[in-house]
């Protein structure tokens, strides 16, 4: 699996935008109360850190949520107390509609790096 990109720690500029898409490659309505969405996913390298983040719905109806300043998910200071200089997470968006179902997007990854002046 190929990471979807790279994120400095302290990045606050970056957002994630993820269009969820149901099994026929068509967007999700997330329209109505009760639809949300949240990024979640765990990393090996980072293990006592995991990432639970509610996005906001930016076109709902064509299933588009947008998850703000992600480079501040991840922070040198977990980078350090866990001895590594990026830290890669398979991630998963969850989402529910206004129905209240709930489904999973497929697994992507996205890397957490140190940000560049610290030590090597």
């Amino acid at each position: 699996m190929e990471a979807l990109g790279e994120v400095v720690v302290g990045a606050t500029r970056r957002d994630f935008v993820a269009t969820i898409v149901d099994e026929n490659d068509e967007p999700v309505n997330l329209s109505g109360v009760g639809a949300s969405a949240k990024l979640q996913g765990r990393s090996t390298d980072t293990p006592l850190v995991t990432i639970d983040l509610t996005g906001t719905l930016t076109d709902p109806s064509q299933g588009v949520v947008t998850f703000p300043s992600i480079g501040s998910l991840v922070t040198q200071a977990q980078l350090t107390t866990a001895a590594v200089k990026r830290s890669t997470y398979k991630l998963r968006v969850k989402y529910t509609d206004s129905a209240a179902k709930i489904d999973f997007t497929t697994e992507f990854l996205i890397i957490w790096s140190q940000d560049p002046l610290q030590p090597a």
